[in-house]
């Protein structure tokens, strides 16, 4: 009987021995499976800032043309009203010089 116990105790440790890099082997396998998830994750990650940055860019390019194309209307709105003030200047000093004179004047 000591025969038959010895062998069904070889039979469990070869059993529990097999159990054991049974386990080993899936914990491998987890840890593959959980490395790549995580590079996934890692690229997915990389791909949508990469997305975010050109849309911001993109963003602050159409930023920068709007406030470049306001400023250029502002600039040439200003120089029309320049001009005109010249022009009226250049027109009317005559005739305000005559009329501040005239002012003066009669006080």
């Amino acid at each position: 009987m000591t025969d038959a116990v010895n062998e069904l105790f070889d039979r469990l440790e070869k059993i529990e021995e097999s159990a054991g890099k049974m386990l080993d082997a899936a914990d491998e396998e987890k840890k593959k499976i959980s490395a790549g998830h995580e590079k996934r994750i890692a690229d997915f990650d990389a791909e949508l800032d990469g997305e975010y940055k050109k849309k911001l860019d993109d963003f602050a390019g159409k930023l920068k043309a709007k406030a470049s194309d306001e400023i250029e209307a502002m600039r040439s709105g200003m120089k029309e009203m320049s001009d005109k003030l010249d022009r009226d200047y250049m027109e009317k000093q005559d005739k305000w010089v005559e009329e501040i004179f005239a002012s003066i004047i009669s006080v």
